[in-house]
């Protein structure tokens, strides 16, 4: 434990001798070029998306999704209120129409990120 304890005091050394002479050293100060490409590049992460609305087109994809779900599992409603149980064909035919529903309406989000990322990464300083 004795041995710790000494190293720790010369840790403690050379960590008040680098923090020293940290201090005197002079700090560099950067370009005026670099610091206008930074604030613009920090401005541009800043601002919310203007549009954050979904689409109509997306809208009435959806509307159109909701018809053919309806249409199609008619024939299976049927057989469930007879008392059949769901069919391997009708759970697969719902589980398709959802995953488009959802998919349809989480499009705008997917392709907005996507375009702001193509921004920023367009505007990627170069040091």
């Amino acid at each position: 434990m004795g041995e710790n304890k000494m190293e720790n005091k010369g840790y403690q050394k050379d960590l008040e001798f680098i923090r020293a002479h940290l201090d005197k050293m002079k700090k560099p100060e950067p370009s005026h070029d670099f610091f206008e490409k930074t604030r613009t590049l920090c401005h541009s992460k800043l601002t919310p998306i203007k549009s954050s609305r979904i689409p109509k087109s997306i809208w009435i994809a959806i509307a159109v999704n909701i018809i053919l779900i309806v249409f199609l599992m008619l024939p299976f409603t049927k057989a469930l209120k007879s008392g059949q149980s769901l069919s391997p064909l009708a759970a697969g035919v719902m589980i398709l129409m959802i995953q488009n529903a959802v998919m349809l309406f989480f499009a705008p989000v997917i392709i907005k990120k996507f375009k702001a990322k193509q921004k920023i990464d367009s505007n990627v300083l170069m040091i």
